[in-house]
């Protein structure tokens, strides 16, 4: 789980990608920031074929993700040169607003098939931790985001989508241990992305979600919290 403009969760990331390579682990590392229509182009910075300027312009960086990359340029980097597979993860953004303004029954068949299949919206829990977020964000009416409904069915197709990527990878890939680098309310609690990956395909895991000193939280929001300054 990250805050996507801490220096400290970024830091951690590859702390822990570092280690995992240090036990000798099959590493690949998942990612929420890159649309998994994006995958052969993480695979030619992988193998080397792309500097940084023509990574971002082929990932659209800003328009997609927008957060500063030099937050992630260490982790991409340091998987370049160990040659670790970086995996794209995420729904197009675009996709996800147009659910979030007027609901999944607006998409095209085309649309749709660019997303999860499967979409759970019925865990009470999940969508009580979604609704106190949405409550947070009350500039979220000022962009047309009106309906409670719609903005949780865009947080399921989200979690979805990566849980789904990440199902297949690991169908495809069974001797490697994916590390999934997301925001911190894809795997708070586990009912985000873990548990719709579990659906999926029952495999062990164990989520780790860095938090600052001034922030109190329930025990069982993540296997390990990692407390940052």
């Amino acid at each position: 789980g990250e805050k996507h403009t801490s220096k400290a969760d970024h830091a951690l990331q590859l702390k822990i990608a570092q280690a995992l390579i240090e036990k000798k682990r099959d590493l690949a590392i998942g990612l929420e920031m890159v649309m998994r229509s994006r995958q052969k182009v993480l695979d030619e910075w992988i193998n080397g074929k792309l500097t940084e300027k023509e990574l971002l312009k082929k990932l659209d960086w800003e328009e997609v993700w927008g957060h500063d990359f030099s937050l992630y340029r260490d982790i991409f980097l340091w998987a370049k040169k160990h040659h670790i597979p970086l995996i794209a993860l995420n729904a197009p953004p675009g996709l996800v607003k147009k659910i979030a303004m007027y609901g999944i029954s607006s998409l095209l068949p085309k649309e749709r098939a660019y997303l999860a299949q499967k979409v759970d919206l019925n865990n009470p829990e999940h969508r009580a931790f979604i609704e106190q977020e949405y409550k947070r964000h009350k500039h979220l009416n000022k962009h047309g985001i009106s309906k409670f409904e719609y903005f949780y069915q865009a947080q399921c197709i989200w979690d979805e989508t990566m849980a789904e990527t990440i199902a297949q990878y690991l169908k495809a890939h069974s001797q490697k241990q994916l590390l999934v680098f997301a925001g911190k309310g894809h795997i708070s609690y586990k009912f985000g992305v873990p548990q719709r990956v579990i659906k999926r395909l029952p495999v062990s895991y164990v989520t780790v979600l860095p938090l600052s000193t001034d922030k109190e939280v329930m025990p069982d929001i993540a296997d390990f919290i990692y407390v940052t300054k």
